[in-house]
């Protein structure tokens, strides 16, 4: 066989034969699958790759991973805290996940946002506020109330004011929009707590009842005509006095002695009458003492 030919055939066979060792490498069949920290690339994107300083990364990054222990450690990830970095820190598989969300702000001006986005960390910043737009229901400016200084005030009193013979109910809004609803109501028997307007402010005063009336349900009444005698009736014998109301008016009167003449007071129709008795006339009594015939 011509020399050169064997030449040619021994350099063929040398490239077949290096070409199967590469291949077989790369595969893992003739060395054993590669490992992490011995395939010259950053795994865990933390700008390192493989084991021992000496490695020429394939991608740039800078050779001595701190995660690897050897060039059979087929892991360069060393767990950590995750950090909002776009690193897989905890080596769970994920990337700065669990780093939750901050709210700031207030009303209108209140913002939500994730405290981690692409590796950075955000901060929250509260909305802009602007003037207050009167009537909306929203807090414009942010400072906590809803459409102040709006001039939304207003009070309306069903009684008309001051009226303390009627039950009246104050309703309207305050400066900030906020309904109100008062309502008159005793104090006791003979006051009254009433409410009234002043401008557009709501008001209360406790009032006396007037002489004749009593409060009853949020108003002065009239009281009703009564009378009651503590001697039961026309009895000259006994002292008695009556007590009641006549048209708004208390009354109490006591039978009393004029001489031998007896003023008898007694009740008639809710009201009060009178009438003069002589006691020493023949027949009736001797004589008039302390209020009674005796």
């Amino acid at each position: 066989m011509d020399k050169n030919v064997k030449i040619g055939i021994i350099v063929i066979v040398i490239i077949v034969a290096l070409t199967i060792v590469v291949l077989a490498k790369s595969s893992g069949v003739l060395f054993g699958p590669t490992t992490q920290c011995d395939d010259k690339i950053d795994n865990d994107g933390d700008g390192r790759c493989d084991y021992g300083p000496n490695t020429r990364c394939s991608d740039g990054s800078i050779s001595g991973d701190s995660g690897c222990s050897g060039k059979t450690d087929n892991t360069e990830c060393n767990s950590a805290p995750e950090i909002c970095d776009d690193i897989d820190n905890d080596c769970d598989g994920l990337i700065d996940e669990g780093l939750g969300s901050t709210t700031c702000g207030v009303e209108a001006c209140q913002r939500t946002i994730q405290n981690c986005i692409s590796g950075q960390p955000q901060t929250c910043a509260p909305g802009t506020s602007v003037t207050e737009i009167c009537g909306n229901g929203i807090d414009d400016d942010c400072d906590g109330f809803v459409d102040e200084m709006c001039n939304l005030a207003s009070c309306t009193d069903s009684d008309g004011g001051i009226n303390l013979i009627i039950k009246g109910i104050v309703t309207g809004y305050n400066d900030f929009g906020t309904p109100f609803n008062y309502t008159d109501s005793c104090v006791n028997s003979s006051a009254v707590n009433e409410q009234f307007c002043t401008g557009v402010l709501a008001s209360a005063w406790k009032k006396a009842c007037p002489v004749g009336t009593t409060c009853s349900d949020g108003a002065c009444i009239s009281i009703p005509d009564s009378c009651s005698d503590s001697d039961g009736g026309q009895i000259y014998t006994i002292k008695g006095t009556v007590t009641g109301f006549y048209q708004n008016q208390s009354f109490s009167n006591t039978d009393f002695c004029n001489g031998n003449y007896l003023t008898e007071y007694y009740c008639w129709n809710n009201g009060q009458l009178n009438r003069m008795i002589n006691c020493d006339q023949p027949g009736n009594f001797t004589s008039c003492t302390s209020g009674a015939c005796a």
